[in-house]
């Protein structure tokens, strides 16, 4: 293989990690030896966790591992299979310390406080809105070749069209190709409203496709239906909409819009409530949800702490 020909071949892998490579220029990679391998060895590094890393400790442990440089092997084969090997084992390199670099420097991380909201805009110009005390990352290594991404909490997704968008949360993902839709998340609820397209919803006892208009709440593996009749979330205008959720879950959503702590007494966090609640006016949410449940409250002199018991 002539040095230019070798040339152009690794100029095309790189733009090819790095998603930037035309369908023809991807069929010619496709014909070299070894880039099966190279795929499979960057699925591994998709899909392992990122722990925390011990620098110097790994630092220590990889210096007396240095690998000394190999010998050239002739092959007849006009290939990219030492390129390939490299990178491979580069990648490697990087698994056996613990992806350290990944996790520090490879992952976008973004959050909204108590109390407050936040606008993200992911690379391909998909918008998210995140809700009070909710989290959203994504890896900068793999979007280009998988739109993923990891949410904590509650958000709303606005997806531009394109490859197949992922939206991973502790209890399921939300799968979808251009649409409009909220996630949520949190303790033993999974649900998901569509406002726009087609959604797929899976956990791992189901996969449901939901259309606009359409929700479902998955509670203890439990899942229910929902109809949606906005053409947006309730929190969007400073409310938050229950469905049968339970007492519990009410409590930890105006702990997290009003930032305060609720002290409870003789209060059976296993009812269910239904009914929309203010995030901007706490004694009007606490009248209407203590009235609903027959429950009574009590200020604190701190402004943060609020006593709520049974009658």
């Amino acid at each position: 293989m002539s040095m230019k020909h070798k040339n152009t071949h690794e100029t095309l892998l790189a733009r090819w990690l790095e998603g930037d490579i035309t369908p023809a220029e991807a069929d010619l990679l496709a014909e070299m030896d070894g880039i099966q391998e190279l795929k499979d060895t960057l699925d591994v590094f998709d899909n392992m966790a990122l722990p925390p890393m011990d620098m110097e400790r790994a630092w220590a442990e990889l210096a007396p591992k240095t690998v000394q440089a190999p010998q050239t092997i002739k092959t007849n084969h006009r290939t990219l299979f030492p390129t390939i090997m490299r990178i491979a084992a580069a990648i490697a390199l990087i698994v056996g310390v613990g992806f350290w670099y990944s996790a520090y420097f490879l992952e976008k991380s973004f959050s909204a406080s108590a109390g407050q909201t936040a606008l993200v805009t992911l690379p391909d110009g998909s918008e998210v809105k995140l809700n009070a005390s909710s989290t959203l990352s994504y890896s900068k290594w793999t979007w280009k070749r998988k739109r993923i991404v990891h949410l904590n909490g509650e958000a709303y997704f606005k997806v531009q069209k394109g490859e197949k968008f992922t939206v991973k949360s502790t209890h399921g993902e939300t799968q979808v190709l251009g649409t409009q839709f909220d996630v949520y998340d949190r303790r033993n609820t999974f649900q998901v409203k569509c406002f726009e397209g087609k959604v797929r919803v899976s956990d791992k006892q189901q996969t449901k496709v939901i259309t606009k208009g359409q929700g479902v709440k998955i509670t203890d593996k439990v899942a229910k239906d929902l109809v949606i009749n906005a053409h947006k979330p309730a929190w969007f205008d400073g409310e938050t909409k229950f469905f049968e959720n339970s007492l519990q879950e009410v409590f930890d959503e105006m702990q997290r819009q009003y930032i305060l702590e609720i002290q409870l007494k003789d209060v059976d966090l296993t009812r269910q409530f239904t009914g929309v609640l203010p995030n901007n006016n706490l004694d009007k949410a606490l009248q209407q949800l203590c009235g609903a449940m027959n429950l009574r409250y009590q200020k604190t002199d701190d402004k943060n702490r609020i006593k709520i018991s049974s009658k």
